[in-house]
């Protein structure tokens, strides 16, 4: 299982599970998991619903492209997170590898609570090896989501 938690008792960065770590991850965390899963894997989603696992649907599918997360899924992505943590879940967010696009997210999650860039890059780096050959395209997408993230808090 490769799981990392980043927000402690809330929320998890990490890989494609198996179906065995999703039963562990659930015997973990309890009744109180929910599985956000970018890659939109119909064979993960059955076995959560098998397992009587938590899997949001409102998680955007942001497919391995080598290219940048678009900024309108960032937000959502960022979104549901809050919606989940904010309602007591324990998230458990991820991608293929867990390198890219889950702590993409999470640490534009982290932005969006009012961290800033360098603080939830280092909330995030300080715990797992993430951004690897690919720091810049990531490092300029969450500049220009903490952009966007200041004019809204600026306009209302």
């Amino acid at each position: 299982m490769d799981f990392t938690e980043i927000v402690p008792e809330r929320l998890w960065i990490g890989a494609a599970p198996t179906k065995n770590d999703l039963v562990e991850l659930k015997r973990q965390m309890g009744s109180e998991l929910v599985i956000m899963d970018l890659t939109g894997s119909g064979e993960e989603k059955s076995w959560c619903r098998e397992l009587g696992i938590m899997y949001d649907d409102r998680t955007p599918i942001v497919p391995e492209s080598g290219q940048a997360i678009p900024i309108s899924r960032l937000k959502i992505a960022s979104a549901v997170i809050g919606d989940n943590v904010d309602s007591g879940k324990k998230v458990a967010l991820h991608c293929l590898k867990g390198r890219g696009r889950s702590p993409t997210c999470a640490a534009a999650y982290l932005m969006q609570t009012g961290m800033s860039l360098a603080d939830a890059k280092e909330a995030i780096t300080s715990k797992r090896q993430v951004w690897a050959g690919a720091d810049e395209n990531y490092a300029g997408l969450l500049r220009d989501f903490g952009k966007i993230m200041e004019m809204t808090r600026s306009i209302f």
